[in-house]
């Protein structure tokens, strides 16, 4: 089943607007609003369901799996200033929240090896002994909450201002944004055991300790400035140059998380996998998952 509701509102031309994306101003006569919406499905996932018998041997079903359940729900407010003396300028706060108890289309861990026993040896606190009933591992309670992209709260804002002086033409653009973090979880990967065994089957699904999205990354911000200078050398042609700031304050605050492996052992030596995971638990080791450092462009410009 599904259901929607929305609405829509005015908004008024706008002759220049920034992209976040390639972070420049350009020309924009659009007038258009994205109505905000929310949505809700339940066993609409066609999924494999894989089992094993009790010799080890596999096998793969596919169905419409009812426990597929996924709802999305947002509301984005806009402010936008058309181009008029000299000046521009849009702001936008945008709320949502994304519940779902997978992230795939298809082939996701739902339903998988319902018939089997799932197994750690790292963390013999989940289930008895680190032995649980693979149904709990993927189609349990905690699989549920808010994915890795759900951004619950952001605010964008933007303005450009332009000034003749003399025989130069000067355009001042400012862009800003403000973010929630990301949503993850404790989790470890167990192995499932061959049905009636405690033999390995090669196969492996994900524990949660906690609900999906339980935990959440710093918000984040960030500032961009941009100050471009043109003169017209013949006719219509431009010959300009501009400056442009990335990160203005240089804020470089964690993005993403590299280290999502927790175990519940608290009596865990530090030294031993246990302790290193629950020490090193929602840390990033990659640049990547931080905010780019403060960077620079200077452009030249030929318009004609």
């Amino acid at each position: 089943s599904s259901s929607q509701f929305g609405f829509v509102g005015n908004q008024a031309f706008r002759d220049l607007s920034y992209d976040f994306r390639t972070r420049t101003f350009m020309p924009d006569t659009r007038r258009d609003y994205a109505p905000p919406q929310a949505s809700t499905s339940n066993g609409n996932i066609i999924d494999d369901i894989p089992i094993f018998d009790t010799a080890g041997n596999q096998t793969v079903t596919y169905q419409n799996y009812g426990p597929g359940n996924h709802k999305f729900y947002g509301v984005e407010f806009v402010f936008d200033k058309r181009f008029s003396e000299h000046w521009n300028a849009n702001a936008s706060y945008a709320w949502g929240k994304t519940k779902t108890n997978t992230i795939s289309n298809t082939a996701s861990q739902l339903g998988d090896y319902l018939n089997s026993n799932c197994r750690t040896t790292v963390d013999t606190t989940i289930g008895t002994g680190g032995v649980i009933p693979c149904s709990i591992v993927v189609d349990g309670t905690n699989k549920y909450g808010e994915p890795i992209d759900s951004i619950n709260h952001s605010v964008k804002l933007f303005g450009a201002y332009t000034r003749s002086l003399g025989p130069v033409n000067l355009a001042l653009g400012l862009g800003g944004l403000f973010s929630t973090g990301i949503h993850y979880q404790q989790q470890r990967s167990v192995n499932v055991l061959i049905p009636g065994t405690t033999t390995n089957s090669g196969a492996a699904e994900t524990y949660y300790y906690e609900p999906r999205g339980n935990e959440t990354t710093p918000s984040i911000y960030q500032i961009d400035a941009s100050l471009e200078a043109t003169f017209t050398v013949f006719r219509s042609i431009e010959l300009g140059v501009k400056g442009e700031v990335f990160n203005v304050t240089d804020i470089q605050r964690q993005t993403n998380v590299n280290n999502l492996t927790w175990c519940d052992n608290a009596a865990a030596a530090p030294t031993s996998t246990c302790g290193i995971a629950r020490a090193t638990f929602g840390t990033a080791t990659a640049r990547s998952a931080y905010q780019a450092p403060r960077a620079y462009r200077l452009t030249t410009l030929v318009r004609f």
